[in-house]
């Protein structure tokens, strides 16, 4: 018996011995549906029926819950299709921060007390740590395979893919798609059981294999008790998914069914069982005590957002595959140049939304609606989507007013002692700021406004995923982005719609006053992306003129300068600022021509890496728009010939940095190309010739004769660092090309200076380990 159903990008058959081929369109992939012991035990043909119905209904990723209103398109993209598996990690101490000082905690080792609450313990910081170190990641596929864990807790942040991990595990051993790292369990039956439906009080006193039965006799995603029962029992090749401890919001309940888990492991010793819950509010003693595992899934390193972004761009931009390359490249080079959009990047459901956003709107520029719609799914459409609302607060709070509070969270934080580098604030000032609002909006009493704002303060913590617990009283933003988000709507908000904030206090106590404070960088972005352009233009006026003497500070780049360049680029009708673009570009050529006026190469490379560091990224975003650029062009010509004509053979970090401003200002110019490309630029010295490289390789990558050019710079230029950049550039942009594995590896044994030789190792090994996988 023969049948097909569609499956996205292929269709399924399947023959009479139960062995399934997934045509894709490209090439047959032979499946192991189910072993001949389950379908000799619970019956082919109702064994072929539950697996085809698994795949119907988990197979498609529903995107209308995370898709913002004013996009109607809502793709159907299938789970295995863009699906990236995690990497987990032992569970950790319970230390409970927002993910900036995570990451500061983890990768320096340490955290800058300054700016810390006094009631975090150092020590619980320091054991945190050491665990971290001591405890590397493994593929999630590793764990669910080893024979010694046949019994898992994952644990995992809102988002973090639990949910999507079950589901792709279990379609996977139900034929939909091959996964190498799974084939440790091929032939195995999946079961797949949604906690918050089991929770449900009809199933009270019911068994797990009640409700599977159930679900056989009404939606088909189930099996008969009885053959299902004996088949556990006797041959147990069976991985069970109780999916969502944590969206049973009974204690009592919640207990109730973690010892059913429990007793259901000891019922069947030979079924592998896979529970899953959110780390916030989760007790493991039970679990633990029944013999499961806990492992704690990680946030997606670059590689795998690469692959997310990559796969999920290939399928929305089927019809168009450099459109493709062209939005991932964009979304990638935002989170590289954001570290708010690399922390949020590293969570699956917040890397969707990033994606979704990204197709339509101009990323980074346009992060602050990432960063709005990103709060919105996460404090109410998500949960509300899901049946997951408090009814302790359904009946005042509404989305309005959840973002109202958290704007006011994060001015106490900005009036706070430590600021916005601090992200901490007491949980009884909390507390006391929701039950003003709810008596100021709603007339609530004290005494009911108290107890719904406890369970405010529950929720944005527990469910939401916006606030983090320091311990003691102490709360803050769990991403540094939301902080920053609400500190800008916040402030926009008094401007334009109160008018509590007046021009001239936005002009000098915000961007005046905050301008050199790093922690305050990203709202004053945010800010300038939120107001009207002229506002933006008065700040940016103010801002090139602020420290006019910065250079004789040594240690100290043009921040007022690179902040201006950044500001400008938040701006949508980059028309209207013409003059202001001008001025910008002037300052830049000042703070080059001083820097190599300067006699201290450490002060003249400083300048020069933070111009390439913040000021680069905005200036090709914005390319040929930019005002006045023609002005930039000639002063680099006039400063090639001096500099050619002064026979100055050492290195030159302000003008390279020049190289690379050209060829953002003018992509895909011809005259340009010719210009970097000639004796009078190109040989000048190794770090001019690096630049060039760079520039081209970035600038005019899709034409014909760049990569036989940048091959015969890998091998044939007389600058190490020209050769290094040639490597370099081939191996990012051109690493699926026949040539650039044997190029690489010719590198890596035969080039003379031993950088060039260890930078082609390196870039040989990632290559490999990238085609290999």
């Amino acid at each position: 018996m023969n049948f097909r159903m569609g499956s996205g990008s292929g269709d399924i058959e399947q023959d009479g011995d139960g062995t399934r081929f997934a045509n894709t369109g490209t090439v047959n992939v032979q499946l192991v549906l189910a072993s001949p012991a389950v379908r000799q035990r619970l019956g082919e043909e109702r064994v072929r029926e539950y697996l085809k119905r698994l795949v119907q209904h988990y197979g498609c990723l529903d995107l209308e819950i995370i898709t913002p209103k004013e996009q109607d398109e809502h793709r159907r993209l299938q789970l295995r299709s863009v699906f990236v598996a995690q990497h987990v990690r032992s569970e950790l101490p319970a230390l409970e921060l927002p993910r900036d000082l995570l990451r500061q905690l983890v990768g320096k080792g340490e955290l800058d007390t300054r700016d810390l609450p006094d009631c975090v313990d150092q020590e619980r910081l320091r054991h945190h740590r050491d665990a971290f170190l001591t405890q590397p990641s493994a593929p999630v596929f590793q764990v669910l395979t080893d024979v010694r864990h046949r019994l898992v807790v994952l644990l995992g942040d809102p988002g973090a893919g639990k949910s999507s991990l079950a589901r792709y595990v279990s379609l996977t051993l139900a034929g939909e798609g091959d996964n190498a790292a799974l084939h440790g369990l091929a032939g195995w039956l999946p079961l797949l059981i949604e906690l918050r439906s089991f929770a449900e009080s009809q199933w009270r006193s019911a068994s797990f294999l009640d409700f599977l039965a159930h679900l056989h006799a009404t939606d088909g995603l189930g099996l008969p008790k009885g053959e299902l029962d004996d088949f556990l029992t006797a041959d147990g090749r069976a991985v069970v998914f109780f999916d969502g401890l944590d969206e049973l919001f009974d204690p009592a309940t919640r207990v109730q069914v973690t010892r059913q888990i429990a007793n259901f492991a000891s019922h069947y010793p030979k079924v592998r069982i896979v529970t899953t819950s959110r780390v916030i509010g989760y007790r493991k003693t039970l679990l633990e005590e029944a013999g499961f595992a806990h492992f704690t899934i990680q946030d997606l390193d670059r590689e795998q957002i690469e692959q997310f972004s990559a796969r999920w761009y290939e399928l929305a931009c089927s019809d168009d595959p450099v459109e493709a390359d062209r939005r991932r490249g964009r979304l990638l080079a935002a989170v590289d140049a954001s570290a708010s959009l690399r922390e949020l990047a590293g969570n699956p459901l917040l890397l969707t939304i990033l994606s979704i956003i990204g197709r339509r709107q101009e990323l980074p520029r346009d992060r602050r609606r990432v960063y709005g719609h990103a709060a919105d799914v996460l404090v109410e459409r998500w949960d509300f989507e899901r049946h997951l609302r408090d009814a302790k607060i359904a009946d005042y709070i509404d989305q309005e007013d959840k973002v109202e509070l958290l704007q006011r969270v994060a001015r106490q934080m900005q009036d706070s002692r430590t600021g916005l580098a601090g992200n901490h604030i007491e949980g009884r000032t909390l507390t006391r700021e929701f039950q003003a609002y709810l008596q100021e909006r709603y007339q609530v009493s004290p005494c009911e406004a108290k107890p719904i704002a406890n369970a405010m303060l529950a929720q944005f913590r527990e469910r939401n995923f916006i606030l983090s617990h320091f311990g003691g009283d102490i709360y803050g933003f769990v991403h540094r982005a939301f902080l920053e988000y609400f500190s800008a709507s916040d402030i926009v908000h008094r401007f334009q719609d109160e008018q509590t904030l007046s021009l001239d206090e936005l002009m000098v106590d915000v961007y005046g006053r905050r301008w050199s404070d790093p922690a305050w960088q990203e709202v004053l972005l945010l800010i300038s992306g939120m107001i009207n352009e002229r506002f933006v233009g008065q700040a940016i006026d103010r801002l090139v003129e602020m420290n006019p003497l910065w250079f004789f500070n040594s240690t100290d780049p043009p921040r007022h300068i690179l902040l201006a360049v950044r500001c400008f680029g938040e701006v949508r009708r980059i028309g209207v600022l013409t003059a202001q673009g001008q001025r910008i570009l002037l300052a830049i050529i000042d703070a080059l021509e001083l820097t190599r006026n300067l006699f201290d190469p450490r002060s003249v490379r400083l300048v020069a890496d933070s111009i390439r560091q913040f000021a680069l990224p905005t200036l090709t975003a914005v390319g040929s728009q930019w005002p006045g650029r023609s002005r930039f062009l000639d002063w680099f010509k006039t400063t090639t010939r001096l500099s050619v004509a002064s026979r100055f053979l050492g290195a030159d970090p302000a003008l390279s940095v020049a190289v690379q401003i050209v060829a953002a200002l003018f992509p895909e110019d011809e005259d340009v190309h010719a210009l970097l490309l000639a004796p009078a630029v190109f040989d000048l010295r190794g770090d001019i010739g690096k630049a060039a490289v760079q520039a081209i390789a970035t600038g005019w990558r899709d034409r014909e004769d760049t990569l036989p050019w940048l091959r015969d710079r890998a091998t044939n230029d007389p600058h190490w660092a020209t050769r290094q950049a040639a490597v370099q550039a081939i191996a990012t942009g051109w690493r699926d090309q026949d040539d650039t594995l044997p190029l690489l590896r010719d590198r890596a044994t035969n080039d003379p200076h031993e950088d060039v030789r260890q930078e082609a190792v390196q870039l040989l090994r990632h290559v490999e380990s990238r085609a290999g996988g």
